[in-house]
């Protein structure tokens, strides 16, 4: 992957199903900085308190694992 040659600040994970998705996110220490169970509902993330864009910043790109 292109965007995988240097450490990143941060990594996330999220788990998606019907009706839940759990949101972890690491620091590149290996620190747990959030994570939580959320309603699978467009909104939840942003109701969340995580602010995606102060933590990957505007320009970060993110890649999906299957």
């Amino acid at each position: 992957m292109p965007n995988y040659n240097k450490p990143h600040q941060f990594y996330a994970g999220v788990d998606l199903h019907a009706r839940s998705m759990f949101v972890h996110v690491l620091s590149a220490k290996g620190k747990t900085v959030f994570e939580r169970d959320l309603p699978a509902e467009p909104d939840a993330l942003n109701a969340s308190g995580l602010d995606l864009v102060r933590l990957f910043g505007a320009a970060q790109f993110l890649s999906v694992m299957p």
